[in-house]
Protein backbone atom coordinates (compact mmCIF):
# COMPACT_ATOMS: atom_id res chain seq x y z
CA UNK A 1 0.00 0.00 0.00
CA UNK A 2 0.74 3.77 -0.09
CA UNK A 3 2.95 4.40 2.87
CA UNK A 4 2.04 6.63 5.49
CA UNK A 5 2.56 10.31 5.41
CA UNK A 6 3.94 10.14 9.15
CA UNK A 7 6.56 7.92 8.80
CA UNK A 8 8.16 10.47 6.60
CA UNK A 9 8.78 12.63 9.70
CA UNK A 10 6.83 14.98 7.35
CA UNK A 11 3.56 15.96 9.39
CA UNK A 12 0.40 17.00 7.09
CA UNK A 13 0.85 20.58 8.43
CA UNK A 14 4.36 20.91 7.20
CA UNK A 15 3.06 19.61 3.94
CA UNK A 16 0.42 22.06 4.03
CA UNK A 17 2.34 25.22 4.66
CA UNK A 18 5.20 24.30 1.99
CA UNK A 19 2.29 23.69 -0.77
CA UNK A 20 0.79 26.37 0.08
CA UNK A 21 3.84 28.76 -0.26
CA UNK A 22 4.94 27.21 -3.09
CA UNK A 23 1.66 25.76 -5.15
CA UNK A 24 1.61 29.24 -7.03
CA UNK A 25 5.62 29.35 -7.93
CA UNK A 26 5.58 25.83 -9.82
CA UNK A 27 3.13 26.27 -12.20
CA UNK A 28 5.99 28.26 -14.05
CA UNK A 29 8.41 25.75 -13.32
CA UNK A 30 10.26 24.17 -16.02
CA UNK A 31 9.46 20.37 -17.21
CA UNK A 32 10.85 17.58 -18.73
CA UNK A 33 11.04 17.97 -22.74
CA UNK A 34 10.28 21.68 -21.89
CA UNK A 35 12.08 24.54 -24.05
CA UNK A 36 14.25 25.82 -21.96
CA UNK A 37 16.04 22.41 -22.05
CA UNK A 38 15.75 22.34 -25.82
CA UNK A 39 17.18 25.55 -26.25
CA UNK A 40 20.38 24.78 -23.61
CA UNK A 41 23.43 25.77 -25.57
CA UNK A 42 24.40 22.92 -28.63
CA UNK A 43 27.23 20.83 -27.42
CA UNK A 44 30.20 20.36 -29.71
CA UNK A 45 29.26 17.48 -32.05
CA UNK A 46 30.91 14.31 -31.25
CA UNK A 47 34.03 12.60 -32.79
CA UNK A 48 32.11 9.58 -33.02
CA UNK A 49 29.08 8.22 -33.14
CA UNK A 50 29.28 5.48 -30.49
CA UNK A 51 30.38 5.89 -27.27
CA UNK A 52 32.25 2.91 -25.62
CA UNK A 53 30.62 3.52 -22.30
CA UNK A 54 27.75 2.87 -23.53
CA UNK A 55 28.15 -0.10 -25.51
CA UNK A 56 26.42 -3.75 -24.95
CA UNK A 57 30.06 -4.80 -24.52
CA UNK A 58 30.92 -2.49 -21.62
CA UNK A 59 27.99 -2.28 -19.77
CA UNK A 60 28.56 -6.59 -19.50
CA UNK A 61 32.33 -5.85 -18.31
CA UNK A 62 32.96 -6.26 -14.38
CA UNK A 63 32.94 -3.38 -12.51
CA UNK A 64 30.38 -1.67 -14.68
CA UNK A 65 27.66 -1.63 -12.18
CA UNK A 66 29.76 0.13 -9.66
CA UNK A 67 31.33 2.72 -12.23
CA UNK A 68 27.48 3.65 -13.19
CA UNK A 69 26.33 3.92 -9.42
CA UNK A 70 29.24 6.87 -8.93
CA UNK A 71 28.82 8.63 -11.37
CA UNK A 72 25.06 8.97 -11.29
CA UNK A 73 26.45 9.69 -7.42
CA UNK A 74 28.62 12.31 -8.52
CA UNK A 75 26.16 13.92 -11.83
CA UNK A 76 23.16 13.92 -9.39
CA UNK A 77 24.79 16.67 -7.65
CA UNK A 78 26.28 18.61 -10.02
CA UNK A 79 24.33 22.58 -10.28
CA UNK A 80 20.83 21.59 -12.28
CA UNK A 81 20.14 23.07 -15.58
CA UNK A 82 17.01 24.13 -14.42
CA UNK A 83 15.74 23.36 -11.53
CA UNK A 84 14.30 26.73 -9.59
CA UNK A 85 15.01 27.43 -6.44
CA UNK A 86 11.55 26.54 -5.54
CA UNK A 87 12.40 23.12 -6.31
CA UNK A 88 15.44 23.36 -4.75
CA UNK A 89 14.19 23.73 -1.88
CA UNK A 90 11.47 20.75 -1.89
CA UNK A 91 14.09 18.37 -2.98
CA UNK A 92 16.33 19.24 0.34
CA UNK A 93 12.43 18.66 2.20
CA UNK A 94 12.01 15.36 0.12
CA UNK A 95 15.36 13.98 0.82
CA UNK A 96 15.29 14.25 4.55
CA UNK A 97 11.47 12.53 4.24
CA UNK A 98 13.10 9.58 2.24
CA UNK A 99 16.03 9.47 4.81
CA UNK A 100 13.88 9.40 7.54
CA UNK A 101 11.38 6.73 5.94
CA UNK A 102 13.93 4.17 5.40
CA UNK A 103 15.47 5.09 8.96
CA UNK A 104 18.45 6.43 7.74
CA UNK A 105 20.98 9.70 9.05
CA UNK A 106 22.81 9.91 5.65
CA UNK A 107 22.56 8.58 2.05
CA UNK A 108 23.79 4.59 1.89
CA UNK A 109 27.74 4.32 0.97
CA UNK A 110 28.27 3.15 -2.63
CA UNK A 111 25.52 2.04 -5.43
CA UNK A 112 21.97 3.19 -4.03
CA UNK A 113 23.43 6.65 -2.58
CA UNK A 114 22.49 7.63 -6.27
CA UNK A 115 19.00 7.53 -5.42
CA UNK A 116 18.87 10.19 -3.16
CA UNK A 117 20.81 12.85 -5.51
CA UNK A 118 19.13 16.27 -5.84
CA UNK A 119 18.56 15.34 -9.61
CA UNK A 120 17.10 11.89 -9.23
CA UNK A 121 14.52 13.41 -6.17
CA UNK A 122 13.89 16.03 -8.73
CA UNK A 123 11.97 13.19 -11.26
CA UNK A 124 10.26 12.36 -8.21
CA UNK A 125 8.60 16.22 -7.92
CA UNK A 126 8.30 16.98 -11.47
CA UNK A 127 6.76 13.30 -12.50
CA UNK A 128 4.43 14.55 -9.60
CA UNK A 129 3.23 17.85 -10.87
CA UNK A 130 5.55 19.78 -8.43
CA UNK A 131 3.80 18.65 -5.59
CA UNK A 132 5.60 17.43 -2.51
CA UNK A 133 2.40 15.68 -0.50
CA UNK A 134 2.32 13.65 -3.71
CA UNK A 135 5.92 13.49 -4.61
CA UNK A 136 6.73 12.22 -0.77
CA UNK A 137 4.65 8.92 -0.49
CA UNK A 138 5.34 7.95 -4.31
CA UNK A 139 9.47 8.20 -3.77
CA UNK A 140 9.26 6.07 -1.03
CA UNK A 141 7.21 3.73 -2.48
CA UNK A 142 9.84 3.60 -5.44
CA UNK A 143 12.61 3.26 -3.35
CA UNK A 144 11.58 0.27 -1.58
CA UNK A 145 11.04 -1.35 -4.81
CA UNK A 146 14.73 -0.08 -5.94
CA UNK A 147 16.00 -1.51 -3.13
CA UNK A 148 14.21 -4.72 -1.85
CA UNK A 149 12.44 -5.59 -4.66
CA UNK A 150 13.71 -9.50 -5.52
CA UNK A 151 16.73 -8.54 -3.86
CA UNK A 152 17.26 -5.03 -5.03
CA UNK A 153 17.78 -3.42 -8.04
CA UNK A 154 21.82 -4.18 -7.78
CA UNK A 155 20.90 -7.82 -7.26
CA UNK A 156 18.83 -7.57 -10.51
CA UNK A 157 21.02 -6.07 -12.82
CA UNK A 158 24.09 -8.03 -11.97
CA UNK A 159 22.31 -11.64 -12.33
CA UNK A 160 21.28 -9.82 -15.68
CA UNK A 161 25.57 -10.12 -16.29
CA UNK A 162 26.24 -13.60 -15.55
CA UNK A 163 26.48 -16.09 -18.45
CA UNK A 164 26.41 -15.41 -22.25
CA UNK A 165 24.48 -12.45 -23.77
CA UNK A 166 21.21 -13.73 -24.71
CA UNK A 167 19.23 -10.25 -25.38
CA UNK A 168 21.49 -7.95 -27.39
CA UNK A 169 21.48 -9.45 -30.43
CA UNK A 170 17.29 -9.72 -30.37
CA UNK A 171 17.20 -5.85 -28.64
CA UNK A 172 17.47 -3.48 -31.81
CA UNK A 173 18.08 -0.42 -29.50
CA UNK A 174 21.21 1.82 -28.58
CA UNK A 175 22.89 5.06 -28.56
CA UNK A 176 24.08 6.75 -31.80
CA UNK A 177 25.56 10.50 -31.43
CA UNK A 178 24.68 12.85 -29.22
CA UNK A 179 21.68 15.89 -29.13
CA UNK A 180 21.98 19.70 -28.78
CA UNK A 181 22.75 19.52 -25.55
CA UNK A 182 25.68 17.01 -26.02
CA UNK A 183 23.18 14.43 -24.22
CA UNK A 184 23.32 10.99 -26.01
CA UNK A 185 20.24 10.35 -28.27
CA UNK A 186 18.72 6.58 -27.98
CA UNK A 187 17.51 5.23 -31.00
CA UNK A 188 15.29 2.15 -31.36
CA UNK A 189 13.45 0.11 -34.10
CA UNK A 190 10.42 -1.68 -33.25
CA UNK A 191 11.29 -5.12 -33.57
CA UNK A 192 11.73 -6.64 -30.40
CA UNK A 193 10.18 -9.71 -29.94
CA UNK A 194 10.06 -9.65 -25.60
CA UNK A 195 7.31 -12.57 -25.95
CA UNK A 196 10.03 -14.60 -27.85
CA UNK A 197 12.50 -13.94 -25.64
CA UNK A 198 10.38 -14.73 -22.31
CA UNK A 199 9.72 -18.32 -24.30
CA UNK A 200 13.38 -18.50 -25.01
CA UNK A 201 14.92 -18.07 -22.03
CA UNK A 202 12.19 -17.07 -19.02
CA UNK A 203 10.59 -13.88 -17.64
CA UNK A 204 13.03 -13.45 -14.96
CA UNK A 205 16.03 -13.10 -17.44
CA UNK A 206 14.43 -10.62 -19.46
CA UNK A 207 13.38 -9.01 -16.34
CA UNK A 208 16.78 -8.60 -14.89
CA UNK A 209 18.07 -7.81 -18.57
CA UNK A 210 15.70 -5.01 -18.86
CA UNK A 211 17.06 -3.63 -15.12
CA UNK A 212 20.79 -3.03 -16.43
CA UNK A 213 19.41 -1.67 -19.58
CA UNK A 214 17.01 0.84 -17.23
CA UNK A 215 20.49 1.86 -15.55
CA UNK A 216 22.37 2.06 -19.03
CA UNK A 217 19.76 4.49 -19.96
CA UNK A 218 20.64 6.67 -17.24
CA UNK A 219 23.90 6.13 -16.99
CA UNK A 220 23.98 8.14 -20.45
CA UNK A 221 22.26 11.06 -19.17
CA UNK A 222 24.41 11.15 -15.74
CA UNK A 223 27.99 10.87 -18.10
CA UNK A 224 26.74 13.79 -20.25
CA UNK A 225 25.98 15.37 -17.23
CA UNK A 226 29.47 14.84 -15.59
CA UNK A 227 30.90 16.26 -19.66
CA UNK A 228 28.85 19.25 -19.53
CA UNK A 229 29.15 20.51 -15.47
CA UNK A 230 25.10 20.27 -15.35
CA UNK A 231 23.32 18.12 -13.64
CA UNK A 232 21.17 16.83 -17.24
CA UNK A 233 17.15 16.36 -17.73
CA UNK A 234 15.71 13.37 -19.60
CA UNK A 235 16.80 11.98 -22.77
CA UNK A 236 15.66 12.27 -26.72
CA UNK A 237 14.24 8.83 -27.74
CA UNK A 238 13.89 8.05 -31.63
CA UNK A 239 11.66 4.65 -32.16
CA UNK A 240 11.23 3.85 -36.07
CA UNK A 241 8.11 2.18 -35.78
CA UNK A 242 7.96 0.58 -39.66
CA UNK A 243 8.77 -3.12 -38.44
CA UNK A 244 6.04 -3.22 -35.69
CA UNK A 245 3.88 -6.13 -36.02
CA UNK A 246 0.45 -6.80 -34.13
CA UNK A 247 1.34 -10.21 -33.28
CA UNK A 248 5.11 -9.34 -31.62
CA UNK A 249 2.87 -6.40 -29.66
CA UNK A 250 0.38 -8.76 -28.67
CA UNK A 251 2.78 -11.55 -27.97
CA UNK A 252 4.83 -9.25 -25.58
CA UNK A 253 1.87 -7.71 -23.72
CA UNK A 254 0.78 -10.86 -22.75
CA UNK A 255 3.74 -12.88 -21.80
CA UNK A 256 5.83 -9.69 -20.20
CA UNK A 257 4.48 -6.70 -20.49
CA UNK A 258 1.01 -7.01 -17.69
CA UNK A 259 3.39 -8.99 -15.59
CA UNK A 260 6.39 -6.47 -15.22
CA UNK A 261 3.79 -3.67 -15.06
CA UNK A 262 1.95 -5.14 -12.03
CA UNK A 263 5.60 -5.86 -10.01
CA UNK A 264 5.83 -2.05 -10.12
CA UNK A 265 4.34 0.62 -7.54
CA UNK A 266 0.99 1.78 -8.66
CA UNK A 267 1.94 -0.16 -12.13
CA UNK A 268 3.95 3.11 -13.18
CA UNK A 269 7.98 2.66 -13.65
CA UNK A 270 9.38 3.60 -10.25
CA UNK A 271 12.40 5.82 -12.05
CA UNK A 272 10.23 8.17 -14.05
CA UNK A 273 11.55 11.55 -16.31
CA UNK A 274 14.54 9.25 -18.10
CA UNK A 275 13.11 10.18 -21.43
CA UNK A 276 11.98 13.41 -21.91
CA UNK A 277 10.81 13.68 -25.88
CA UNK A 278 10.12 10.23 -27.88
CA UNK A 279 9.73 11.09 -31.81
CA UNK A 280 8.12 7.71 -34.02
CA UNK A 281 8.65 7.97 -37.38
CA UNK A 282 7.53 5.19 -40.07
CA UNK A 283 4.17 4.89 -37.88
CA UNK A 284 1.83 2.11 -39.46
CA UNK A 285 -1.88 2.71 -39.20
CA UNK A 286 -2.72 -0.08 -36.96
CA UNK A 287 -0.13 1.34 -34.11
CA UNK A 288 -1.20 4.63 -34.50
CA UNK A 289 -5.21 3.26 -33.94
CA UNK A 290 -3.91 1.60 -31.19
CA UNK A 291 -1.82 4.49 -29.56
CA UNK A 292 -5.18 6.54 -30.31
CA UNK A 293 -6.83 3.61 -27.91
CA UNK A 294 -5.01 3.10 -25.29
CA UNK A 295 -2.52 6.37 -24.81
CA UNK A 296 -5.08 7.74 -22.00
CA UNK A 297 -3.90 4.70 -20.11
CA UNK A 298 -0.84 6.68 -19.43
CA UNK A 299 -0.24 9.70 -17.30
CA UNK A 300 -0.71 12.98 -19.54
CA UNK A 301 2.73 14.49 -18.74
CA UNK A 302 4.30 10.63 -20.55
CA UNK A 303 1.21 10.99 -23.50
CA UNK A 304 2.44 14.60 -24.20
CA UNK A 305 6.34 14.13 -24.94
CA UNK A 306 5.37 11.39 -27.62
CA UNK A 307 5.02 12.51 -31.04
CA UNK A 308 4.14 10.45 -34.03
CA UNK A 309 4.87 10.49 -37.64
CA UNK A 310 3.41 8.40 -40.72
CA UNK A 311 5.71 7.30 -43.27
CA UNK A 312 4.18 9.87 -45.15
CA UNK A 313 5.22 12.48 -43.23
CA UNK A 314 9.15 12.49 -43.46
CA UNK A 315 9.72 16.88 -43.43
CA UNK A 316 7.45 17.13 -40.54
CA UNK A 317 9.43 14.20 -38.81
CA UNK A 318 12.82 15.19 -39.80
CA UNK A 319 11.65 18.82 -38.63
CA UNK A 320 11.38 17.49 -35.33
CA UNK A 321 13.53 15.34 -35.11
CA UNK A 322 16.50 18.72 -36.12
CA UNK A 323 15.23 20.58 -32.99
CA UNK A 324 16.56 17.94 -30.79
CA UNK A 325 19.58 16.73 -32.89
CA UNK A 326 21.79 18.05 -35.20
CA UNK A 327 21.11 15.67 -38.45
CA UNK A 328 24.74 14.73 -38.91
CA UNK A 329 24.56 12.86 -35.65
CA UNK A 330 21.24 10.64 -36.51
CA UNK A 331 21.92 7.39 -38.17
CA UNK A 332 21.58 7.12 -41.92
CA UNK A 333 18.54 4.39 -41.25
CA UNK A 334 16.74 7.03 -39.49
CA UNK A 335 16.81 9.04 -42.21
CA UNK A 336 19.76 11.39 -40.65
CA UNK A 337 23.07 12.15 -42.23
CA UNK A 338 25.20 10.22 -39.51
CA UNK A 339 28.12 8.12 -41.81
CA UNK A 340 28.99 5.82 -39.05
CA UNK A 341 27.10 2.34 -39.09
CA UNK A 342 24.29 1.52 -37.13
CA UNK A 343 25.17 -1.49 -34.93
CA UNK A 344 23.01 -2.97 -32.98
CA UNK A 345 21.14 -5.08 -35.40
CA UNK A 346 17.48 -5.67 -37.04
CA UNK A 347 15.53 -7.57 -34.16
CA UNK A 348 12.70 -9.40 -35.51
CA UNK A 349 10.75 -12.67 -34.06
CA UNK A 350 12.56 -14.95 -32.35
CA UNK A 351 13.01 -18.30 -34.02
CA UNK A 352 10.14 -20.54 -33.10
CA UNK A 353 12.80 -23.73 -32.55
CA UNK A 354 14.07 -21.17 -29.63
CA UNK A 355 11.30 -21.11 -27.92
CA UNK A 356 10.66 -23.68 -24.23
CA UNK A 357 6.77 -24.05 -23.32
CA UNK A 358 7.64 -22.77 -20.01
CA UNK A 359 9.50 -21.42 -17.54
CA UNK A 360 9.38 -21.47 -13.80
CA UNK A 361 12.14 -19.46 -11.81
CA UNK A 362 14.00 -21.64 -9.53
CA UNK A 363 14.32 -17.72 -7.12
CA UNK A 364 10.77 -16.46 -6.19
CA UNK A 365 10.17 -13.31 -7.21
CA UNK A 366 8.51 -10.57 -4.90
CA UNK A 367 5.66 -9.43 -5.77
CA UNK A 368 4.61 -5.49 -4.98
CA UNK A 369 1.32 -6.63 -3.39
CA UNK A 370 3.58 -8.83 -0.95
CA UNK A 371 4.46 -6.04 1.05
CA UNK A 372 8.22 -7.56 1.00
Amino acid sequence: GTPSMAVHGLSQKRLEELQARYGDQLAAAPTSGSKAGCDAAAAELSDSAHDHDLSPEAIRAPGWLEHTGDVALRAGELPHVDMTSVEEELVRELRLALLQYRGLAAPPQGFYGQFFTRGRLLTYLRANGGSLKAATPRACECLDYIMDYGGGMLALAAAAGDGPDLFTPWTPTGFYGHDRRGVPVLYAKAAFDGGGLVAAHGYDSLYNYLRRFDLLVWHALWSASLRSGKCQYGLCMVVDAAPFTIGRFHRQLETFDRRQIASWPRKEHPLPEGIATVIVCNVPVVLAQLWAMFKYVLPRRDRERVHLFSSGSKSAYLKKLAAHVDLRQVPSCFSGEGTAPWRYGEGGDVPAASRRKSHRSSSKRLSWTDGG
